[in-house]
């Protein structure tokens, strides 16, 4: 767990940290960093990394949660009347500027971190599920946005992982007609019904 700093110089101290971490798992693997080594580099007593994170591994959840706030950020400062192709490029567009840190996590094996953070953003913040599902019940419209968060995220995995090679305008046709079709149309012509 990373603790909410209270004033600007706490929360400067913690990206430090965060920033450190992260800088250390370019060269080496997550496993194979120890709070004492981050420490040492940071000329930190352990005592101080404490105040801020439980472990390195909150250190690192700390610091995928800022880019993915980042990006809560950018959609909060340019959201307005746009296409579902435009938010899904911005989407796309968003993670192919992260290669670094997507390719950083890939070697430590810590991918599935972005994921899993992924699914705990602040519904609220990005969108308005009362007007984007306006028929579903409250606890249904958190679930039906997460399936598609997931969704998105794993194409998003998918397409970092073979190197970014295809389109990003035909990854995010996917993305669209994935979000705006039912994923599996014609399944009364194979005798399952939806019910």
């Amino acid at each position: 767990m990373y603790k909410i700093c209270k004033t600007e110089r706490s929360a400067n101290r913690q990206k430090l940290i965060e920033n450190t971490l992260f800088e250390m798992m370019k060269k080496r693997h997550f496993d194979d960093i120890t709070v004492t080594d981050l420490c040492e580099e940071l000329k930190m007593p352990r005592k101080a990394f404490y105040r801020y994170f439980d472990g390195k591994d909150a250190a690192l959840m700390g610091f995928i949660a800022r880019n993915l706030s980042s990006y809560s950020d950018t959609y909060t400062a340019t959201h307005g009347a746009r296409s579902l192709f435009k938010e899904l490029e911005e989407f796309f567009t968003f993670w192919e500027t992260k290669s670094e840190l997507l390719e950083v996590l890939n070697r430590s094996g810590k991918l599935m971190e972005v994921m899993r953070l992924s699914l705990e953003v602040s519904i609220s913040s990005m969108v308005n599920l009362d007007r984007l599902l306006p028929d579903e019940e409250e606890s249904m419209r958190e679930r039906v946005y997460r399936f598609a968060i997931g969704g998105l995220v794993s194409i998003m995995l998918d397409w970092f992982e073979e190197g970014f090679k295809t389109p990003k305008s035909d990854i995010t046709k996917l993305a669209v007609r994935i979000l705006t079709k039912p994923p599996f149309p014609s399944l009364s012509k194979i005798g399952i019904s939806d019910v």
